[in-house]
């Protein structure tokens, strides 16, 4: 009985600790995927751990999907200097980097 209750925890543990910060948001369709990543390479400049914890892709799916999609940093558009770029925040990484102080826990899609 307690080997079963073991291998039951043991497996609910490993299966927590992918999305164990609730930042995983995989994208329902393609257009949508390739929106999170040319904002998270071109302009938040995650790196490829960010990615994958944010998106649920695996290192490999990632590099797929970027190559598929033509993102990488030399594809990144010139930016207008005339215009103000307001995006929306991708999920992962804390954005309040410097001040913790304050810190929630923010996620996509959850501000207006």
């Amino acid at each position: 009985m307690y080997a079963v209750l073991l291998i039951l925890l043991f497996t609910l543990l490993c299966d927590s600790t992918a999305a164990a910060d609730g930042q995983t948001r995989p994208s329902p369709s393609d257009q949508q995927l390739q929106f999170w990543l040319q904002n998270m390479v071109w302009h938040h400049r995650y790196s490829t751990a960010e990615i994958c914890q944010v998106t649920g892709l695996s290192p490999e799916q990632l590099q797929q999907r970027l190559t598929a999609f033509g993102i990488s940093d030399d594809t990144r558009p010139p930016r207008p200097a005339d215009r103000l770029l307001l995006l929306p925040y991708p999920g992962g990484r804390h954005p309040r980097i410097g001040f913790l102080d304050g810190a929630i826990e923010p996620q996509r899609e959850t501000k207006l």
